[in-house]
């Protein structure tokens, strides 16, 4: 029995009689957390934009797991009509919990959506939004876990300049946009819904995959050797998924700095979220009409 095994053996004994909904789950840490869950009972919906690899991913969870009990689903989460339409799509199949998982790190430079706001505040921020409002209009029962970065960072001047416009960095762009997923984490307490909220910490994973070959293998080196593996850093995602824990719990991996390690449940920063929480919430609400 490996690391991996003893871990989910001993938080999660028992068979997981749920169904899940994970959303970007053909890769990383999605992926891996759609295994577990898979591997431990649970019936696990998940919903990804990539056909082809949704199909590797059925793939080789089946050949890892042949009893796995998988629905693949499709949207894409830097379109609201794409998530408006797999929420309706979904809306009578009851979810135990639903994993916003879903997001981009480092997109083709210069990568916009149509009103020219940045790919990856689009997805990130945007989209973790109108995926969480649109599916607490039909499953208020359900748990929501928002998977969050360890790298997030308050706009300085403010949530307004990420929408309509590409004007920020990457980084910057990325760091906000998780922020704003706090931030909405922040707002689903106030909805009154079972929302939870985790952070991978540091992994290897597929983060780097639209540097320069040179770049990624240099960074997934660096990434190899001072972080943790995918398998550890979704147990967080795992854990509350499994409706383990309680509402408003915040898990992060126990190491230094938050970077590495089996998760822990420590004290949401309320200050830090809430500070921004009214301005991005009514900024949205105004825009997409939800």
């Amino acid at each position: 029995m490996d690391k991996r095994e003893k871990w989910l053996k001993k938080k999660l004994p028992e068979p997981l009689s749920l169904r899940v909904l994970v959303s970007g789950a053909t890769s990383g840490i999605g992926y891996e957390c759609a295994l577990d869950l898979a591997s431990l009972g649970a019936e696990v919906y998940v919903a990804v934009r990539n056909k082809e690899k949704a199909k590797k991913a059925e793939e080789d969870i089946l050949l890892l797991c042949p009893e796995a009990k998988l629905h693949f689903c499709f949207y894409d989460q830097s379109k609201p009509e794409s998530i408006k339409a797999l929420s309706e799509e979904l809306k009578d199949i009851h979810f135990d919990s639903i994993v916003l998982n879903a997001g981009i790190y480092y997109p083709k430079k210069g990568s916009v959506v149509e009103d020219g706001t940045s790919l990856t505040f689009m997805t990130n921020a945007v989209g973790t939004y109108l995926f969480f409002s649109y599916f607490y209009l039909y499953h208020k029962d359900s748990r929501y876990v928002f998977v969050n970065s360890v790298a997030n960072s308050t706009p300085k001047d403010g949530y307004e300049s990420y929408l309509g416009q590409d004007i920020h960095s990457r980084n910057k762009s990325y760091s906000v946009s998780k922020r704003a997923v706090m931030n909405v984490f922040g707002y689903a307490l106030l909805l009154g819904a079972d929302a939870t909220l985790t952070h991978p910490g540091i992994t290897r994973s597929n983060i780097l995959r639209e540097f320069a070959p040179w770049i990624k293998k240099a960074g997934n080196n660096f990434l190899y050797l001072f972080s943790h593996k995918p398998w550890k850093a979704c147990l967080g995602m795992v854990y509350l998924a499994s409706m383990k824990g309680k509402r408003g719990d915040y898990v992060v991996p126990r190491g230094l700095f938050h970077f590495s390690g089996y998760p822990k449940t420590i004290r949401f920063p309320k200050r830090k979220v809430y500070k921004k929480y009214d301005k991005l919430i009514k900024l949205l609400r105004s825009r997409y009409g939800i």
